[in-house]
């Protein structure tokens, strides 16, 4: 019988991540309403952590695209010629 231990925290009222280590992987699920989200990463000399970084850093800069975006989409735009 294989056990494997599950370790959830909720991120808020409708958000959970769950994530367990499984054969030298961390798998971590990612859960919001309808949505989820399930990857697992190996454990190897510390990449888990560059690429978890570089995510974070991805998601950072689609968001504050977005919100440029959505901030300035009712101004006209100025063509300088």
């Amino acid at each position: 019988m294989n056990k494997q231990n599950n370790h959830s925290f909720d991120i808020s009222t409708f958000n959970t991540i769950t994530y367990r280590i499984h054969r030298g992987k961390v798998v971590i699920l990612i859960e919001d309403q309808d949505n989820y989200l399930d990857i697992s990463f190996p454990i190897k000399d510390g990449r888990l952590f560059v690429i978890l970084g570089s995510i974070r850093a991805a998601v950072a800069e689609a968001m504050t695209d977005y919100l440029e975006l959505e901030a300035y989409k009712d101004e006209p735009l100025l063509l300088i010629s």
